[in-house]
């Protein structure tokens, strides 16, 4: 099915933009004479170059009488359709939001062509990261086995990704790409001295030890290929998989006392374990672990526990940090054991939280030494995977289904929402975007409600999954939100959360520092590993192959620690993560900018201005806050003018050719600084813990002196430093919570429906009230495996709004 077309001819698979072009079987040989081609098009349209003279023919063959006939039945078809197109476009008409000229120029050619080519579908999902991508192919999945001609619509505004899905919606006609994009990749990897004939098919986004550079990498000048949506104090992944194609691969889960904290009706531990267990496939045969783990840790009564929440046959690969630990990584765990930390549960996903405090080896996805992401799982599916059963029925091997059709480079400005429904409420009947591919809004419809719960029992819906930040910005431009025109709803955007840190940098001593890949072995390094990548695609039977993926088969790092401060309850309230070299995204995008760029945005100009030295070998431990008091909100673009200064000028240019003015993440109204004093003393224990943890043996035979923020910065110095240099970990959840219809401040309720809008729902990581405890990604696919699951339960009950 091809990518941004409405339909296909099944005979020849001609792609047809928009409505498909009917015609009865005696003109087909007409159609088949016409050039049909994508670049062919005149505002909006595509160009047909047919052989007039033997049409015309054809047609003095079929007789008048035949073609009085044909002309009277496309006539009568022509009106219905316009009578039907009619009523929609009046009905999306009652929430239109003009684009503001001053942002956009747009005019009204633009606006008409958003309703004059008009698509119906069972399901749009809007976003093509994690949720959107296991929303929008369980749901194709369910109606391909009970209804036909179901079919879902997904909508990315990206258009990068990993190799293997790039080719696979390529080879589905899902995909246009840019010509662009295929070169900067070439440059890259001849960068990297990889030749062509040795790159496995991969490019950057695949290689687990490149995904640092590229979550950090800030794109061209243009902007135009950029995989990072332009928002400040956030790296915000632009990309078919979204922030799953770029993030440090991390497998955590949240813990069961955090859906106590959330207290939201059928969101328990109960009801999410099975979901991560039917996720996951855990492989623990590629690590041999270290002798400081207990032989009474390694039990087999302790193994025969795991297995109880460990799940084994899902489609995404979940495996411990391998034989090829980073050098640091033992050197940490040992001082941590030395200095009285416990050792956590392998993984630091045991259930339990008190297994999760101490220091051990993280757990990650990877599949034959490559990214094992959502997009590449569900997209672009190879032999050794399986599918992710809805029912909790055994897994059967994955495919896409061919009623999901995927267009990228469709940037999704609003819902569309007829204000009187059929029983009187607001109700989503489509989305309006812009497509890049022809250069102007289009809009997409919801099929007739009536007519498909007759035939699945179930409601069409809109499903956003644009992320916390994207999310309440469509909204906003929907009218939904604070004294929103459609559904006035004051949490929109309120009450958004992350993982806020600080950093501590320690120079490494030069025996240790040159046990690293360096500028004279990263060619002969990536060679071997491609060898390695080739070898266990060909098998997986030899888990020894998988020591020969080397550095470049990691993220680069292994080890971390959850730690209870002074002022934690039951849980752990700081996560530390240790890099063997400074390669944390945040750190290394900050210090990239020029220091003497001013700026009110704490995160991207710290008002210190200090930064980790450069060319200097050292390693870097983070600390982050997992239960902070600190609250952002998002702030509605159309309330604020386009972003200051000489240096954000090619951002205003991409916010204008998408038509879409990305949101700011702000303080509340009623807020002076972001973290609480709260906060700021936790993470200052914190910092003052991995000091203490460095000054023991063995890490402090391997490091010498701290050179970031500087053994001097203490006590009082050492708060205003955290004060002014926190960063953010792009953990971003509650801007569009969830809770019960008695909460003000929720925006959805516990199924997920946008309250007292119907047939809209949202599946994305705002709607977690309280962050996790960890990295956020598998709880996000928790949240969009729970949601299918409830979209499929049936019709759920009818939401009001917040008064």
């Amino acid at each position: 099915m091809a990518q941004g077309y409405g339909s296909l001819d099944g005979d020849n698979g001609v792609p047809f933009y928009g409505k498909s072009l009917s015609t009865v079987e005696e003109d087909k040989d007409a159609v088949n004479n016409c050039v049909h081609t994508n670049d062919q098009r005149q505002n909006g349209k595509e160009v047909r170059e047919c052989d007039n003279e033997d049409s015309n023919q054809k047609q003095k063959v079929k007789g008048p009488y035949w073609f009085t006939i044909v002309i009277i039945l496309y006539g009568i078809a022509i009106f219905f359709s316009f009578v039907h197109s009619t009523d929609r476009r009046r009905a999306s008409e009652n929430t239109r939001i003009s684009s503001d000229p001053e942002s956009f120029n747009s005019d009204s050619n633009s606006n008409k062509n958003a309703t004059e080519e008009e698509e119906e579908f069972d399901y749009i999902i809007v976003g093509g990261g994690p949720s959107g991508i296991i929303a929008a192919v369980s749901l194709a999945r369910q109606l391909q086995s009970e209804f036909p001609k179901g079919n879902v619509l997904l909508l990315e505004s990206g258009t990068a990704s990993q190799s293997a899905v790039l080719t696979n919606l390529e080879r589905k006609r899902q995909l246009s790409m840019e010509e662009r994009v295929v070169k900067n990749h070439q440059m890259y990897m001849e960068q990297l001295f990889v030749q062509p004939s040795r790159q496995q098919g991969l490019n950057e986004f695949d290689i687990p030890l490149l995904w640092s550079g590229v979550a950090s990498s800030t794109g061209d000048s243009s902007g135009a290929n950029h995989h990072h949506w332009p928002i400040q104090r956030t790296l915000l992944a632009r990309a078919v998989g979204g922030c799953g194609v770029h993030n440090a691969m991390i497998y955590v889960r949240s813990l069961p006392t955090d859906y106590e904290r959330w207290n939201v009706s059928g969101w328990t531990w109960d009801n999410i374990l099975p979901i991560y267990k039917s996720m996951e496939a855990y492989d623990s045969s590629v690590l041999e672990f270290p002798s400081f783990w207990s032989a009474e840790t390694n039990s087999p009564s302790k193994l025969k526990q795991a297995t109880q929440w460990r799940g084994f046959h899902g489609p995404i690969r979940t495996v411990p940090a391998g034989r090829t630990l980073d050098s640091i990584a033992p050197l940490f765990v040992q001082s941590c054991i030395a200095k009285g930390i416990p050792l956590a549960a392998r993984g630091f996903n045991d259930p339990t939280p008190e297994r999760r405090v101490g220091a051990g080896y993280y757990d990650f996805n990877f599949r034959d030494g490559v990214r094992d992401s959502i997009a590449s799982t569900f997209l672009a599916p190879n032999r050794k995977q399986k599918l992710w059963p809805i029912d909790g029925s055994d897994a059967t091997h994955l495919t896409i289904p061919d009623n999901l059709i995927i267009r990228t480079g469709a940037t999704v400005k609003r819902v569309l929402v007829d204000k009187d429904g059929p029983d009187g409420s607001p109700v989503a009947i489509g989305v309006e975007y812009f497509d890049e591919r022809i250069g102007h809004m289009h809009a997409s419809m919801l099929k007739s409600a009536k007519h498909i719960e007759k035939l699945t029992k179930r409601p069409p819906e809109v499903i956003l999954a644009g992320g916390a930040i994207l999310t309440p910005q469509i909204l906003m431009n929907s009218g939904i939100g604070e004294k929103g025109t459609v559904a006035d709803i004051p949490g929109v955007g309120k009450n958004l959360q992350d993982h806020p840190f600080v950093a501590v940098a320690f120079r490494l001593q030069l025996d240790v520092a040159a046990q690293a890949p360096s500028v004279y072995t990263v060619a002969e390094e990536m060679e071997e590993y491609f060898d390695a990548v080739s070898k266990l695609r060909e098998t997986s039977t030899d888990p020894s192959v998988a020591n020969e993926l080397g550095s470049f088969g990691t993220a680069g790092f292994s080890a971390g620690a959850f730690l209870r401060s002074p002022w934690a309850d039951e849980n752990p309230d700081l996560q530390l993560t240790v890099f063997p070299r400074v390669i944390e995204p945040h750190i290394m995008h900050r210090d990239r900018r020029p220091s003497n760029v001013t700026s009110q945005n704490q995160y991207e100009d710290p008002i210190s201005q200090q930064r980790v030295p450069k060319r200097i070998p050292a390693m870097l431990v983070t600390i982050a806050l997992l239960t902070p008091e600190a609250r952002y909100e998002v702030k509605d673009a159309q309330k604020r003018t386009l972003f200051e200064g000489e240096h954000m000028a090619s951002w205003n240019a991409f916010a204008k050719r998408l038509q879409f003015r990305v949101p700011s993440i702000e303080l509340p109204s009623n807020k002076k600084e972001y973290l609480s004093e709260m906060d700021i003393k936790r993470l200052a224990w914190g910092l003052e813990e991995v000091r203490r943890i460095q000054s023991n043996p063995p890490l402090s035979f391997a490091t010498t002196e701290e050179v970031y923020p500087g053994a001097e910065v203490r006590d009082a110095s050492l708060l205003e430093f955290i004060k002014k240099d926190h960063l953010p970990n792009s953990h971003w959840v509650g801007s569009t919570k969830m809770g019960p219809e008695s909460d003000p401040t929720s925006v959805v309720n516990e199924e997920l429906k946008v309250k007292g809008v119907d047939a809209l729902r949202i599946v994305d990581a705002g709607v977690i009230p309280l962050v996790p405890n960890g990295n956020t990604h598998s709880t996000v696919c928790v949240i969009a495996m729970r949601a299918v699951q409830l979209i499929l339960s049936g019709s759920p009950k009818k939401t009001k709004p917040s008064v």
